[in-house]
């Protein structure tokens, strides 16, 4: 039981570590706007495959779907001023890449690793560069918050 749940928190951590070394030299992070923090990564949903059937991430926001055009967005919201993690947070999210209509979806809230994130699929083809804006809001304090950054594969 504790060998299954080390190698899902390698897992996670691995794909986590695997989806930002791509977009790093993209985008700077954390992103600040207001009085939030946010780091992202973008990672492609046939690698969430890779999990055992029984584990969160084959399930969450209806399950992956095997598609070389899916894939996971996942964004971790922190307070500036009181440097804690955001788990209370509403999100969306708006992907739209040239010549195409944006998908705006909510981003659910979600566990990895133990701490709270927020994700949904999309689909983006090609390289990109995709354009995603995140809208937050914040039930319990802090004022809305809307920004957005390029994304392009690797």
């Amino acid at each position: 039981m504790k060998t299954t749940n080390l190698v899902r928190f390698f897992l996670c951590t691995l794909t986590l570590a695997w989806s930002m070394s791509g977009i790093a030299a993209e985008f700077r992070q954390p992103i600040v706007a207001g009085d939030i923090e946010l780091f992202y990564g973008v990672m492609p949903a046939p690698v969430l495959l890779a999990h055992p059937s029984d584990h969160a991430e084959r399930t969450m926001h209806g399950g992956a779907r095997l598609s070389r055009n899916s894939y996971h967005l996942v964004v971790s919201i922190f307070d500036t001023k009181k440097r804690e993690r955001v788990a209370d947070a509403q999100v969306q999210a708006s992907v739209s890449e040239p010549g195409l209509a944006p998908q705006t979806k909510p981003l659910q809230s979600m566990t990895m690793a133990g701490v709270i994130t927020y994700g949904n699929y999309f689909t983006m083809s090609g390289a990109g560069p995709f354009r995603i804006m995140l809208d937050i809001k914040r039930p319990h304090g802090g004022a809305p918050v809307q920004t957005g950054f390029e994304h392009r594969h690797r």
